[in-house]
Parts: C-alpha cells; sequence; structure tokens
C-alpha cells in the first residue's frame, strides 16, 4: 500500500500505518494503484456544494419527467 498526500509518498506494510497516515489526511492506494480510502480533513467549497446540489436537483426532476415518458410510451405500446 502506499499513503500519498501533495507530493508525499509512503509505502505502508500494516493496517495500522494506514490508518494513521488517512487521520493524517493521505489519501490510501493499494500496489496496483487503485484508490482504497480518502485522507481525513477532506471538504469542499460551500460555492462547490450548493452548484452541485442545485444541479442534483435538476437531474432529479428530469429523470421523473423522463419516468413518466417512458411510462406513457409503453402503455402505447401495448395497445
Amino acid at each position: 500500500m502506499r499513503a500519498v498526500k501533495d507530493n508525499r509518498e509512503y509505502t505502508l506494510t500494516t493496517d495500522i500505518e494506514k490508518r494513521l497516515y488517512q487521520k493524517r489526511g493521505f489519501d490510501i492506494f493499494d500496489d496496483e494503484g487503485k484508490l482504497i480510502a480518502y485522507g481525513a480533513g477532506r471538504t469542499v467549497p460551500l460555492e462547490e456544494h450548493l452548484k452541485l446540489k442545485e444541479e442534483n436537483e435538476k437531474l432529479k426532476e428530469e429523470n421523473e419527467k423522463l419516468k413518466k415518458e417512458i411510462a406513457k410510451l409503453r402503455k402505447g405500446a401495448e395497445k
């Protein structure tokens, strides 16, 4: 395993090391380079959060409209 933060990278051998580095904000990767866990203390700026929240609401509304449209089309195809 590897712990990575900014320009620092450490090789980890135990789960205890993994937990310690994760608490210090390091992202943990397996030997193949796949992300296992994010480091603690990550934050998202409020502006970005609100933007994503608004986008999420729009997509939910669009999803509901499309589900209704699909249901109408299926009813029409059954006749």
